[in-house]
Parts: C-alpha cells; sequence; structure tokens
C-alpha cells in the first residue's frame, strides 16, 4: 500500500466517473493491466507533448494570418474548401501591483473583484506535511488519494 492509501474512498465522485471504464478493463489479466497501464502513461505523455507543439502552431498562424488580414482589413472570410473564418479579438488582463488596484477597486465600486483564493498545490503540500508530522487536518479541508502506477522508462544498452 502507498503512503496515501489511508486516504483512499475520501472523494467518491472519481469512483462514479470511473466506474464504467473499469468495468471495461475488468476482465484483464494483471500482465495485460501492466502493459495498457504502461502503453496508456507513454500515449498520455504524447498527447500532451502533441497538444503544446500544436497550440504553439495554431498561435503562430493565427497571429500572421491576423497581421496580414489587417493589412488588407479583412475581418472575415468564408471558403468553400475549409468554412469560415474571423477575427476574435479578445482582452486578458492581470494585475501587476495587488495594493494598487485593491484600492483602486474598492474606491470605484468594483471591491467585489477582488477575492482570496488558495493555491491548491501549496494547500496539497502542505496537508501532506500535516498528515507527515501527525498534526490533526483543520476543518474545511476535504483530502482525497489517488494511487496510479507511473511506468519508469528503461534505457537499453
Amino acid at each position: 500500500m502507498g503512503k496515501w492509501a489511508h486516504l483512499i474512498g475520501h472523494y467518491p465522485e472519481r469512483k462514479t466517473a470511473l466506474k464504467d471504464l473499469k468495468q471495461f478493463f475488468s476482465d484483464k489479466t494483471t500482465e495485460e493491466l501492466e502493459e495498457l497501464v504502461a502503453a496508456y502513461y507513454t500515449e498520455h505523455k504524447e498527447v500532451l507533448r502533441q497538444a503544446g507543439e500544436l497550440s504553439n502552431r495554431y498561435e503562430a498562424c493565427s497571429e500572421l494570418l491576423v497581421e496580414r488580414w489587417s493589412e488588407d482589413r479583412i475581418n472575415a472570410k468564408k471558403r468553400n474548401d475549409i468554412g469560415s473564418l474571423s477575427r476574435l479579438d479578445q482582452v486578458f488582463a492581470r494585475v501587476t501591483d495587488m495594493k494598487t488596484f485593491k484600492e483602486w477597486a474598492k474606491a470605484n465600486g468594483i471591491g467585489n473583484l477582488i477575492q482570496e483564493t488558495v493555491n491548491h498545490t501549496s494547500l496539497t503540500s502542505a496537508v501532506k506535511e500535516m498528515i507527515t508530522d501527525g498534526n490533526p487536518l483543520p476543518e474545511g479541508i476535504a483530502v482525497f488519494t489517488k494511487s496510479r502506477i507511473k511506468p519508469v522508462t528503461t534505457t537499453k544498452p
């Protein structure tokens, strides 16, 4: 058993979501499951790599096309071979000085934009430390564990 195994069962939504898939694989032998885990892990990592690469290609092509369309004053185009394309301008904002922004937002009636948040990665790290040290967890924290097999790629000589 893994060191967090005592937390298994504290996240019923995950069990429900995977129930049908687990049933699908239930007739496989242990050896077949081992092979599938290794194959799916490798495929998953490759898909993530490809997704990142495709995202970059899409962004680069899109930015270049926006530049060309801007020169030609085009905002949309219909092509029979690929369908309609249209320019979409989106606005994104981020706070660079939280103290100044909070003061401004409160003074201008949009203080409701300011929310306290908890970084889930930092919270998980702190909870692991509490559990490892044998300290009780505070109220208001739900803890669950997920066990999986992580293949380790071995290099062949």
